[in-house]
């Protein structure tokens, strides 16, 4: 699942969770937001869908939030039931730990990898080099290079262009 569809997913969580405290069914508030079919707020609610620019107004009003509330942007902050963004990066974490196809090593090498040293911004931009990762981890510099392209090629990570030491932590 890529990051994008993560988010979405958080975000659908939030307005089914939403929906249901202002006792509303899916076909109810598609009434109340313009017309708008059931299936599609199911898909909203599924992360499977964003949600229309046009209707975002119309179902803030409708959940009784305010509009800033029913954006990706608001996955990152924290407070008032709204999803942060070491909640996102434990959801990753978790996600690594139970991927069964995963080499021990290679599964350890990511959890390190998310690490605050790793994101200097403190977002999902990860910078590190394999010399860094090993001696910041205490890892063996010729073990983690035996690892590296292994661990860069999974699906819980995308390389930020041709940059050989950019990461963006992504859900597959």
């Amino acid at each position: 699942m890529s990051g994008e569809k993560e988010l979405r997913k958080l975000l659908g969580e939030r307005i089914a969770r939403l929906r249901k405290q202002a006792g509303l069914s899916q076909t109810k508030l598609g009434k109340l937001i313009g017309g708008v079919h059931q299936t599609m707020i199911s898909q909203i609610e599924a992360g499977d869908r964003g949600i229309p620019d046009e209707r975002l107004s119309a179902l803030a009003g409708a959940l009784g939030v305010d509009e800033a509330e029913l954006t990706v942007d608001s996955l990152g902050e924290s407070g008032s039931g709204k999803v942060s963004s070491e909640e996102l990066r434990s959801a990753w974490r978790d996600r690594v730990a139970m991927d069964p196809s995963l080499d021990p090593f290679v599964m350890n090498m990511l959890m390190m990898v998310s690490a605050p040293v790793f994101r200097p911004a403190g977002n999902w931009l990860i910078h590190v080099t394999v010399e860094q990762f090993a001696r910041e981890t205490g890892r063996d510099l010729q073990r983690v290079e035996q690892h590296w392209q292994q661990m860069v090629d999974t699906p819980y990570l995308e390389r930020v262009g041709e940059v050989e030491w950019a990461f963006w932590m992504t859900f597959p």
